[in-house]
């Protein structure tokens, strides 16, 4: 009979042995290649890792090249020494790696021996390739094509009785390089993020002499700036492009690498130099460029300023780099600014004096009550400033010019960022409409632009036209006292006790009604602002003045209702006069109420 201690022990030894067969699969089986790779490893001609290739020679009917790894590079030391195209050479070594034999000869299957050999071409081979591997040296010879199939004849060893390899043509075609396949065709190497300076020299052929045209660019901390022909601000990304474009700049074919008379190639007085200057004066690159090339015109001769090697380059390649020049310069109206510490913005046209201040995250008016303004609209100007773009500059332009209208300017926007104790101050000046562009400059440079006039779309047509409905900025528990009196002769006053209390003088009005009132008088609302002089004569004689009490005493005079029964009203010091609506209007006479409870509601209406 089985007892439990029996059963938990079976389980315990089958458990084990599971245990130690998935061990056993793991450890040793995962290591162990499959029957296809096997198959596949032993039909390599060699086993080779590129990356312990240390050294490669390549004897061809073009001569013989032999590269040498340092590093991480590829450098070729014969029959010139240059560096190598990384990529070219990886992809021979990646060949190398997956040179496969179609068939295998051994040596006493020849039909005639050495005879055999020397037909075959394995003699006198298309291809000799060496390598080396840590201390191993391999050697590949390539002779010619085989009767049928696209195969040729190989061998892996120069050892007498080594077997003789039928290799596809293809791998041929892929390790039979010349030395032009192989070298880098980099012509200016270069890191785009330690380039210090760079310009272009073009020279024009005149009668007598040269015209040059000479551009500059310089990096100042993190910006940059053209130097020449004048010295102004640099697009940051179209320097980026720029360099890239001159980064990525290859070699069409190589020439000469002997030196060489230059004026063959227009190289004596070179078009254009192009330039880059990464580090010190040493690391100083230089480009020449020279003619056309006779039997391809849509090539150009070239060569390195200190270099013997004479090449060509695409003539569209090196156009787009010379006319790029003329893009490298910044097309904003206004330099990079720190926007986040914008605290005010002034705004005057012929119709508007408004001057905001950054309040928390939205915005208000310098006026009697601060009200604030439409964020969104703000936002939309300062979008609009942010991206402003010159269509084209107005080159050897005097700001001072009448012609641009900055006399009398069509607008003026001040912008003053916090600095510490001393906030800087940028204006920009919108001169005279022209064809549908506005003339434009800022205050800090001396450069007119031509700008689009969707810019006085974003300018607000009214110094009112931005507020938010809200008439007052503060809360009730800011008021200390108010203050209300009619033209009838009525009035009441209504202060706050040190219990934070309101009370009216000679009134039994509750200070929960109190408050209630005043918590309705913050949240006015205009029915709609409107500009000053247009209701001005209305407000010369008000039916109500009220003084209220807070940090910033603010005084409001309310109207008479005029013919359509509404009332305007004006805070004093304010540009803008708004229309109050019955609700409020009806709230005066509920205070004055409270003070003479006789009052009778018809007193509204006179």
């Amino acid at each position: 009979m089985r007892t439990p201690w029996d059963n938990f022990r079976s389980s315990l030894i089958l458990l084990t042995l599971a245990l130690a067969l998935f061990s056993y699969i793991y450890l040793v089986e995962r290591h162990q290649k499959s029957t296809e790779e096997i198959q596949r490893s032993e039909q390599n001609l060699f086993d080779v890792v590129p990356e312990k290739v240390q050294w490669l020679r390549i004897t061809n009917a073009q001569g013989t090249i032999t590269l040498q790894r340092q590093g991480s590079q590829w450098l070729i030391v014969e029959p010139i020494r240059t560096e190598a195209d990384e990529s070219a050479v990886d992809r021979l070594l990646m060949e190398l790696e997956i040179l496969q034999t179609r068939r295998k000869i051994r040596y006493e299957q020849l039909p005639d021996g050495e005879n055999t050999l020397k037909q075959w071409g394995l003699e006198n081979p298309v291809l000799r390739l060496e390598f080396r591997t840590d201390s191993n040296v391999h050697t590949l010879v390539v002779g010619r094509k085989t009767a049928v199939s696209d195969l040729v004849y190989a061998r892996a060893s120069l050892a007498r009785t080594a077997p003789v390899h039928l290799i596809n043509a293809s791998s041929l075609e892929a390790l039979n390089k010349k030395l032009d396949d192989l070298r880098s065709r980099v012509v200016l190497k270069f890191d785009p993020m330690t380039v210090r300076s760079f310009g272009v020299q073009e020279t024009q052929a005149a009668p007598s002499s040269g015209i040059a045209k000479e551009w500059e660019v310089g990096r100042i901390g993190e910006r940059w700036s053209i130097q020449k022909p004048l010295v102004c601000r640099a697009d940051k990304d179209q320097v980026e492009t720029w360099l890239n474009r001159l980064y990525l700049l290859r070699v069409k074919k190589f020439v000469s690498d002997e030196p060489a008379a230059l004026a063959p190639y227009g190289l004596d007085a070179p078009s254009a130099q192009i330039w880059i200057l990464s580090g010190g004066e040493k690391n100083r690159l230089t480009l020449l460029i020279g003619s056309a090339t006779k039997d391809q015109p849509d090539e150009v001769y070239a060569k390195l300023l200190k270099g013997s090697g004479i090449f060509t380059l695409s003539k569209n390649a090196v156009t787009e780099i010379l006319e790029g020049f003329s893009q490298l310069r910044d097309r904003h109206v206004l330099p990079p600014l720190d926007w986040n510490k914008l605290s005010e913005l002034e705004i005057k046209t012929s119709n508007v004096s408004l001057e905001l201040s950054r309040h928390g995250d939205g915005w208000i008016v310098q006026a009697p009550t601060h009200p604030q303004v439409d964020g969104a609209r703000v936002e939309t100007l300062l979008s609009h400033l942010r991206d402003l773009q010159a269509r084209d500059f107005v080159e050897g332009a005097s700001p001072e010019l009448v012609s641009y209208g900055f006399e009398t300017p069509t607008a003026t926007v001040a912008l003053t960022f916090s600095k510490g104790s001393s906030p800087e101050r940028l204006s920009i000046f919108v001169g005279k409409e022209e064809k549908g562009d506005l003339y434009c400059k800022n205050s800090l440079e001396p450069f007119v632009y031509r700008v689009s006039s969707e810019l006085l779309k974003v300018l607000p047509h009214e110094s009112w036209e931005w507020r938010k409905p809200s008439v007052f900025s503060f809360r009730p528990e800011e008021i200390r006292s108010l203050s209300l009196s009619a033209t009838d002769g009525r009035s009441v006053h209504v202060r706050k006790k040190d219990n934070g209390l309101f009370v009216a003088d000679g009134s039994s009005v509750s200070p929960e009604k109190l408050a209630a009132q005043l918590d309705h008088m913050c949240q006015w609302k205009a029915v709609r602002w409107m500009a000053l002089a247009q209701v001005q004569s209305s407000l010369e004689n008000p039916q109500y003045r009220l003084v209220i009490q807070t940090n910033h005493p603010v005084t409001v005079r309310v109207s008479p209702p005029g013919a359509n029964g509404s009332r305007t009203a004006l805070i004093e010091g304010d540009t803008a006069a708004f229309e109050l609506s019955q609700s409020d209007a009806q709230l005066l006479e509920e205070l004055l109420a409270a003070a003479s409870p006789a009052t009778s509601k018809a007193a509204l209406a006179r």
